[in-house]
């Protein structure tokens, strides 16, 4: 009742003449070695794949991020597609970590991912933990005023979660900040882009956190 793998080994043998005598063979039982190669196979992937995620939210992780950004851009200029970034913040997240504690803080970051990745539209879209309680967010859109929309309803879907957080500057819920860059002309690289979207997002927690804050380049 059970499959077994073989692996079978033959040679004829023959006469002064090169005339066909016979053939032997030996036929070994590899199927444990097969299994076992298997098992190899799969724990590398799980290898691969660990080091590509966050254990927390199960994410793609910084590393994932540096890897799939520059490719995207490569991608959007040869395919002429409008490739957004945007970097997202947890508003006032020290503070709930400190009310609530880091437990909770787990608990909300995962719940947060998750709605993050749900709102993924694209097979190409991503969304990465880059660290602590900050998310890339890396899309495309059919143009600038309909990538504003897609985060706003992310930002929007966040709150809508009513995490209670007491402590949100005038807020009772935990909130998201986001800035973001929409990239249609310009050739810079993938740092300088992460570093226009960060200032974005520097004022927008300036201006009061809660909100969006976009540029095109």
């Amino acid at each position: 009742g059970t499959i077994r793998t073989f692996t079978f080994y033959k040679a004829s043998v023959l006469d002064e003449q090169q005339q066909i005598l016979g053939v032997v063979g030996v036929m070994l039982d590899v199927s444990e070695l097969k299994k076992k190669k298997q098992a190899l196979i799969e724990q590398n992937r799980s290898l691969e794949m660990y080091s590509l995620t966050d254990p927390l939210t199960g994410l793609y992780n910084r590393r994932k991020f540096n890897d799939v950004f520059p490719d995207h851009l490569r991608a959007a200029k040869r395919h002429q597609r409008l490739l957004n970034f945007a970097i997202i913040d947890i508003d006032n997240f020290k503070k709930y970590n400190d009310t609530y504690g880091h437990v909770a803080g787990d608990k909300a970051l995962v719940i947060i991912s998750k709605l993050l990745q749900s709102k993924l539209l694209r097979a190409d879209d991503y969304i990465f933990r880059l660290g602590g309680e900050e998310f890339g967010l890396l899309f495309y859109a059919d143009d600038e005023v309909a990538a504003s929309q897609f985060v706003n309803d992310i930002r929007l879907a966040v709150q809508s979660l009513c995490i209670p957080h007491t402590v949100n500057n005038g807020y009772s819920c935990v909130t998201i900040s986001l800035g973001m860059v929409t990239i249609k002309h310009t050739d810079k690289d993938m740092l300088a882009l992460y570093e226009m979207a960060d200032n974005l997002l520097y004022k927008v927690k300036n201006a009061g956190k809660n909100q969006i804050l976009a540029k095109l380049v």
